[in-house]
Parts: C-alpha cells; structure tokens; sequence
C-alpha cells in the first residue's frame, strides 16, 4: 500500500509541476489581437497576464516570412526585459509603431506552446488618390458592357466607384469595376473612384469615358439620272438628307457602283467632298454607261449604309447627253460588221499595217426617211439610223459611237481615231496632211467602182458604207462619211470618203448628233 501511494503521489506531482512548467498562454481580451493604425496613433495595449510566474516569449516579423525573428518593431513596447524576445509575465505590447507594414508576432512559452498570434499594421496615412482609369474595350457604346480597374493604391483597404445613373455596375469595391449595361446616356460621361482605409478616403480619381452610339444615315438626293458634259460639275451635288449622326461623329465614304445597288462598290476616296455629307460626283473621265453612288457612315460602335442610291451619273463628251428625254435614244445591245470582210493594207511609207471591217450595223436602228441628204431628213439627227437603198452600212450619232464603241466595234476592233485616217492617207501614197490628203487616190485604187468597197484591193461587189449625200437617183457621184473617236473643236472629226472621184479629206462635223457611218480598225 505504501508503495502505491508512493508512485500515486510521484506521479500526481509531475503531472502537476508539468502543468504549471509549460502552461497555455492567456489573453486579456479587453483589446485585440489584430490592430490597424494610423500614423501617430497608440496600440491599444494587448496585456497577457502572468502565467504563475513564468517566462513569455515574442517573435516578430514585418510583412515577411514567418518565424524570421527580429527585434521589437520600432515605436512598439514590450513591458517585462531582459531581451526583445523573453519577457517575465505579465507581459504587455503597446506604444506607437513608426515604421508602416503590418508587423506579425506571435506569444509562446519557453515549452514551445505557440496558440497565439497577431499584428500591429501601421498605414502610411489616407491613401494616395488611384492613377489613371483604364476602359476595356476602349470604345464603349450603348448597351454595352464595359471594366474600369485601376493599379492598387498602397495602404488602401477597398475602393469606391462613382458611375452616372444611366449605367449598371456590379458595386465592386476592389481595383475593377464591370459594368453590365453601359446604359443609353450618350456623350462624355464621368466615372470616378476612391482608395480607402481606416486613416481616411482619397481624393477621388475622375476619368472621362465616351458612350457612343452607332450612327444613323439618310438618303442620297437627288435620285434622276443624270448626265453632264465632261469637266462639266453634276448640278446640284449628291447630298446626304438627314444629315449623319452617331458619336463619336462618324466617318462618312461614298461609293460607286454600276448597279443600282448600296453594297460592293468602289471606294471614291477624299476627293469631292466623298467623306462628308455633299459628294460631288467626279466629271474628268469619260463614262458612258454611267454609275450609281451611296454613302457609308461608321464610327467604332457600328456602320449605317444609305438606304437607297442616286440616279445614273453618265459623263458625256462635249455636245452629247445621255439622258436628256427630249433625244431620240436608242440603246443598242449589239451590233458590228455588217460582213466578215475586211480590208488589209500592207504597212508601208513608215505605218503599220491597218485592218478595217466593213461597215458597221445595228438591229436596234430604226429605218430613216427617203431623203438621201441628211440635212433634209427630220429624222436624221438621231442616234441610230437604218440606211435604205440597199446601203450596207448604219448611220450613228458621234455620241452613239463613243457610248456604244465595245458593242459596235467588238473585240479587237476599235472606232478609228484622227491619226489612223491619217495614217491611211499616208499607206495608200498621200501625204497624211491634215484636210489636204492623197491628191490622187484613184491611182493608188482608192476609189471604188460603181459605189462599191474595195476590200483586200479587189472590188467586191459590197456596197459601200451608207452615202452621206447623193444626187437624186444619181449614185454615181456620192460619198460617205465614217467617224472617227477624236474630238475636234465643238465636233468630231469625219473622214470623207469619195467614191468614183479622188477626194478623201477630214472633216469637222459640227454637230456631233449628226448621222454617220462606221467602220472598225485593228
């Protein structure tokens, strides 16, 4: 029994001294672990009681790897020396810490019991105001949604932002915000934001944004056909009815194209006003079959298209109109050779050879009167004639000519110009001067028998390209006219073609409505 009660009371006694050697830390709880100040202000003091006498031991450590012992930060007081880590309890932490950061400790015993840990975090002061506000997209429209974020602000614990009414954010309180419905509020609008912790609010940081909003385009006016003679203006210019709106202001491009049609046209580039509201159409190059042209508006939240075109727009030589009602128009839709021979004349004197088809013809001409002088026929005057008496060749305005010249003169075939009658002179032994060619053209078998061609040098049998003047039932002495593509003063030039006489010359033909006949080279 007295041995039992001998061990019994060995081992209650360690038990007891183990205890009371190696106890549990024990916290006042009147202040908290966990403090965060201000500049200048004093750590409500953490006492920790004492623990039957024995030692407390601190470690400290600043924004940093735990457990890296260092001394007592400055401006922090730790009651109970000898050192900076051992201190007699009771034990406490207060004073004033000067250096900012969040400065970690933990309380211990010299047994290694460690269960408590807290922080003393000194801010700078009241947080810098944020920097720049960047927008993601950059460009923000109506509707849409959006983030604004900035870089964290140093001692700043959250953030607040300001957005306009019109717009739905997401009452973020950290360094992004999203805002789901930019709303439907154009223009410059506001978004601002403050940096926050427990010293105070920044100065708030504003910032700009521009909702837009697609734009919204009219119509082009005038819509009529329209054709000017060439380096002549269009009057009035293409106008844009309303005038274009969207932010941000839209850019505006006019188009061309040859179909009545607002999609896949050409560019007109910057010149005539093709980026703003009033386009002039261009009037310097020649364009017989004419083209339509609209408009595209576009700024970074979308593109409007006009939703019609203009009218025809037909640049005309001088002296022609293509879409006045009060001409006699005929649009031929084929027509060419009248036969598959063709006169071949050797190159010679320092030309090249030339080729030249029959006359030319077309089924779109209409029969003209029996009038053989032009002048005389109140139908002469007119964009496509048929010849009578067997004629062979058509009679055409020089402004059907040059607007129908793919059609009349197909392929490799081409209207004549000035110099290729010129050169022809020349070939067939003339001199090539102008209104004074070959003195004598029938040595040279220029001219042909009985009002017939020749082609290949042999006469054919052909008549010869429709007479632009003749005697009364007399054909024996008549001649022809054929045009050429070259402009000459208010007219065009003409050949004239003299048949059973030596007479070949150009001519000016003052009226360029005036019907004669045709005949492609190659």
């Amino acid at each position: 029994m007295k041995k039992i009660t001998l061990i019994s009371i060995i081992l209650a006694t360690f038990a007891t001294q183990s205890f009371a050697h190696c106890p549990i830390p024990q916290w006042c709880p009147e202040a908290p672990l966990h403090q965060t100040l201000c500049p200048g202000e004093q750590i409500e003091e953490i006492e920790f009681p004492s623990v039957m006498g024995k030692t407390l031991i601190i470690n400290w450590w600043t924004d940093g790897t735990r457990f890296a012992s260092i001394n007592t930060p400055d401006g922090i007081t730790v009651s109970g020396p000898p050192d900076n880590r051992e201190h007699s309890a009771p034990v406490s932490i207060k004073g004033a810490p000067t250096a900012v950061g969040t400065h970690h400790y933990t309380v211990s015993n010299t047994c290694g019991v460690e269960l408590l840990h807290g922080s003393i975090t000194l801010n700078a002061s009241i947080p810098n105001t944020p920097g720049t506000i960047t927008f993601s997209p950059v460009s923000i429209c109506t509707g849409t949604e959006f983030t604004a974020s900035i870089a964290a602000v140093s001692g700043a614990d959250f953030y607040t932002w300001t957005t306009p009414a019109s717009m739905t954010a997401d009452g973020s309180d950290s360094t992004t915000l999203t805002v789901t419905n930019a709303g439907t509020t154009t223009g410059t609008l506001a978004v601002s934001v403050t940096a926050s912790n427990s010293c105070g609010i920044s100065s708030a940081r504003t910032q700009n944004i521009t909702v837009g909003v697609a734009p919204t385009i009219g119509t082009v006016t005038p819509t009529v056909d329209r054709s000017t003679p060439q380096n002549t203006a269009f009057n009035p210019s293409l106008t844009i009815s309303p005038a274009t709106t969207g932010t941000p202001t839209p850019t505006i491009q006019w188009y061309s194209s040859t179909t009545a049609t607002n999609t896949g046209g050409t560019s007109m580039g910057s010149t005539n006003g093709a980026n703003t509201n009033t386009f002039a159409p261009p009037n310097t190059t020649l364009n017989f079959t004419g083209v339509y042209y609209y408009a595209v508006a576009s700024n970074s939240c979308g593109r409007d298209t006009t939703s019609n075109t203009s009218g025809k727009h037909i640049v005309a030589p001088a002296g022609c109109d293509f879409v006045a009602t009060t001409r006699n128009l005929v649009n031929i839709t084929s027509g060419g050779p009248v036969t598959t021979q063709e006169w071949t004349i050797p190159a010679a004197n320092g030309k090249a050879q030339q080729i030249w088809s029959a006359a030319v013809t077309s089924p779109q001409c209409t029969p003209r009167g029996n009038s053989y002088n032009g002048g005389a026929d109140p139908n002469f005057n007119v964009d496509c004639r048929a010849a009578t008496n067997g004629f062979v060749g058509h009679y055409f305005s020089w402004c059907a000519v040059m607007k129908y010249a793919d059609i009349l003169c197909p392929g490799t075939w081409r209207v004549p110009t000035r110099q290729d009658f010129i050169d022809l002179d020349i070939l067939m032994g003339g001199t090539g001067i102008d209104r004074s060619l070959a003195n004598n053209a029938t040595s040279n078998g220029w001219t042909g028998t009985n009002s017939t061609e020749k082609y290949t040098g042999t006469a054919t049998g052909t008549w010869g390209g429709a007479r632009w003047t003749a005697r009364a039932n007399d054909l024996s002495v008549v001649h022809s006219r054929y045009w050429s593509s070259t402009g000459m003063n208010n007219g065009s030039d003409a050949l004239r073609l003299g048949y059973n006489q030596d007479a070949i010359n150009l001519s000016d033909a003052n009226s360029k409505n005036t019907g004669f006949a045709l005949r492609c080279v190659r």
